[in-house]
């Protein structure tokens, strides 16, 4: 089965996706220590239809070390547990908290997955996405990153601190100048079941926010 937004694609019966490991062992095989790996967790806190969060990230982790690529991978996530958990078993190996916020229109219930307000305008709804974490106490994504432990954040539009003005677009952390990935959610691609939840990305460097 082929996706009419890639055109290009080509169907390979029989074809399945390699495991974790056998990515890691192309890696090493390759003998090029300048490859890194961005893996993000297809978790969600809606739907049951996985391990669950602590058993996937711990799985996950010890895999990364066992392979000896905490050095050399990301870990990213919409689901901010994740991101939680994974600083907690190995601060070394760097994270992504993944943010899909959009307006009224896109997010009128939790069943839309917006990551800070689940439900746009209401702040009786916490959002399950950002974990221990709720939105609507600090308004702020750059804290709500910090406090998660994130090493860097990917959103898709730009947000408004109360205390620092307007933070960086799409990617980046307040204060925090780096170059990375960034991702362009949409309802196309992010949804479960479709492969991926990031439609193509490019890579920047944004300027660090506003004192």
């Amino acid at each position: 089965k082929t996706l009419p937004a890639f055109p290009r694609q080509q169907p390979v019966p029989g074809q399945r996706i390699p495991t974790l490991q056998e990515v890691f062992d192309l890696v090493r095989a390759s003998g090029r220590d300048d490859i890194r790996m961005n893996i993000e967790t297809k978790i969600s806190p809606l739907v049951q239809d996985t391990a669950d969060y602590e058993t996937f990230t711990r799985l996950l982790v010890g895999a990364i070390e066992e392979a000896g690529f905490t050095d050399r991978v990301t870990i990213q996530s919409f689901d901010w547990r994740t991101i939680d958990l994974a600083r907690q078993l190995d601060p070394h190996i760097e994270t992504v908290a993944l943010v899909w916020q959009y307006g009224p229109a896109e997010c009128a219930s939790l069943a839309d997955e917006c990551s800070l307000q689940a439900v746009y305008g209401d702040p009786s709804v916490r959002s399950p996405w950002t974990g221990r974490l709720d939105w609507w106490q600090h308004q702020d994504l750059g804290l709500l990153v910090k406090q998660i432990g994130a090493s860097t954040v990917s959103s898709n539009g730009r947000y408004t601190n109360r205390t620092r003005g307007t933070c960086r677009r799409r990617t980046g952390t307040c204060g925090r100048t780096r170059r990375t990935s960034t991702a362009r959610p949409c309802r196309s691609c992010r949804g479960r079941g479709t492969g991926s939840r990031l439609c193509p990305t490019r890579s920047t460097t944004s300027p660090p926010c506003s004192a």
